[in-house]
């Protein structure tokens, strides 16, 4: 999980993206802000068995808008 966190923090950096990791609630929360050029992850289940799969699509994400 660590290499997923190192990518999207490059990607923040490549697309000037503000970077937020947070640790509140329950529930993992990914949030991509465009307007304010920010990432929110927020992830207080690591043993959440869809993590993985949700850091992929968000790393998807970021690369797309690099484009």
């Amino acid at each position: 999980m660590t290499e997923k966190i190192n990518e999207i923090v490059k990607l923040c950096a490549k697309n000037n993206f503000e970077f937020i990791l947070t640790k509140e609630g329950d529930k993992n929360k990914f949030n991509i802000i465009v307007e304010e050029k920010k990432f929110i992850l927020n992830i207080p289940d690591f043993e959440d068995k869809n993590l993985i799969s949700t850091l992929n699509k968000k790393i998807e994400e970021l690369k797309n808008l690099s484009k």
